[in-house]
């Protein structure tokens, strides 16, 4: 995906979705800058791309938003983008981008997972 004048960004996964579409899955463990993930997000969106991201909780809290100190809703970067509704926890039912918690099914994964989690 080109995110910028001379830069692309590689998904982790690429999948040939049904009629031949290409699709994208990220694996986030930890989350990145604000700036560089709309840039990620803003470039699926204008590609018409799907993507899925798969993330630890601080990433799905960053992408999804969170309940603010005062109980309202604070989006997150993919409401800001555009890729998900305003207002609330929607993990994208219907749109480009779809949003799940990271799991591995392995408790070895799962504990390093948790440890990258950790260091942001």
């Amino acid at each position: 995906m080109p995110v910028g004048p001379r830069a692309l960004h590689w998904p982790d996964l690429v999948l040939v979705l049904p009629g031949g579409t290409l699709g994208a899955v990220e694996v986030e463990l930890t989350a990145k800058t604000p700036s560089a993930i709309r840039r990620i997000l803003r470039a699926y969106g204008q590609a018409r791309r799907r993507v899925l991201y798969l993330g630890t909780e601080p990433v799905v809290r960053q992408l999804q938003g969170r309940p603010g100190p005062d109980g309202r809703w604070a989006d997150g970067v993919a409401q800001d983008v555009g890729l998900l509704p305003p207002g609330g926890p929607d993990p994208g039912t219907g749109g480009l981008l779809r949003v799940q918690p990271f799991t591995a099914g392995d408790p070895a994964v799962d504990r390093q997972a948790a440890r990258y989690a950790k260091r942001r």
